[in-house]
């Protein structure tokens, strides 16, 4: 089993070692566990700019610079950030949550026949949610 390399700074930063997936081949995934797009597919999920440069600057010190494919993924990562913006840290979300009540409504339709007479109701509930 490989060591993988220690980043302690980076780790106390933003709470993981990205040498953990960086220090792996990028190898395509055959079926048998190998990390090879499970890299790329944690790029695309980041949310936050501070990650992607961690993951840029960890990426550039295991690499002599970096490997072309994941530093160009990292690039363009951090860009699509910073013209669409950051996702919430787990912090805001819990403080949205805790704004957050759910409220039901309840919809009923009448169907009238052609004598004004009730001939069916139907109802439905829905909740939604509602930042106060």
């Amino acid at each position: 089993m490989i060591d993988t390399p220690q980043f302690p700074a980076i780790e106390e930063d933003i709470s993981e070692n990205p040498a953990k997936w960086l220090s792996q081949d990028i190898t395509i995934d055959e079926g048998d566990g190998t990390t090879g797009q499970t890299i790329f597919a944690m790029i695309r999920g980041m949310g936050r700019i501070k990650r992607v440069r961690a993951w840029m600057a960890v990426e550039r010190a295991l690499h002599q610079g970096g490997r072309d494919r994941v530093i160009n993924k990292l690039e363009q990562k951090e860009a699509e950030l910073q013209e669409h913006g950051e996702r919430p840290s787990w912090d805001e979300y819990r403080a949205i949550a805790e704004q957050t009540s759910i409220e039901s409504t309840e919809s009923v339709a009448v169907f009238l026949d052609e004598d004004g007479n009730e001939i069916e109701q139907r109802s439905s509930i829905s909740t939604s949610a509602v930042v106060q």
